[in-house]
């Protein structure tokens, strides 16, 4: 798929004990996404800790498509406002990749299934970080 600058981007990021994943899309079309198992001291961070290093490694791969351009960043646990408010991301990643023009607006999600298996999404809290 080719990336039409004037749409935005979304970033979806989800991690388990063991695998890091993340999705990039833009008018709900997939256009990348990566996954990849945590190595054994990785697997021992707290599910805070592992939802910041998903974010962090997805902004990492996709840099080139997110810096100067807006994004959503789509999170599916209320860990992430704890995470920005406390400010406990990686410091020393995220100090790399705050070094662009960043503007991002995030997004918490709960996700509620009907009768029929179909999930739905509901927004119940937005932050901007830049």
């Amino acid at each position: 798929m080719v990336i039409d600058p004037m749409e935005r981007l979304t970033v979806e990021t989800d991690v388990s004990e063991s695998v890091i994943g993340a999705l990039l899309s833009q008018c709900l079309k997939l256009v990348a996404f990566f996954s990849r198992s945590l190595n054994k001291s990785e697997r021992h961070y707290s599910p805070v800790k592992k939802e910041a290093y998903a974010i962090v490694e997805a902004l990492r791969t996709w840099r080139h498509f997110l810096i100067g351009k807006q994004f959503l960043l789509l999170k599916d646990q209320k860990a992430l406002s704890f995470m920005f408010n406390q400010n406990i991301l990686i410091r020393s990643k995220m100090r790399k990749l705050l070094d662009g023009d960043w503007n991002c607006r995030i997004f918490l999600l709960t996700s509620n299934i009907d009768l029929e298996g179909k999930m739905w999404l509901q927004i119940n809290c937005q932050e901007y970080v830049e």
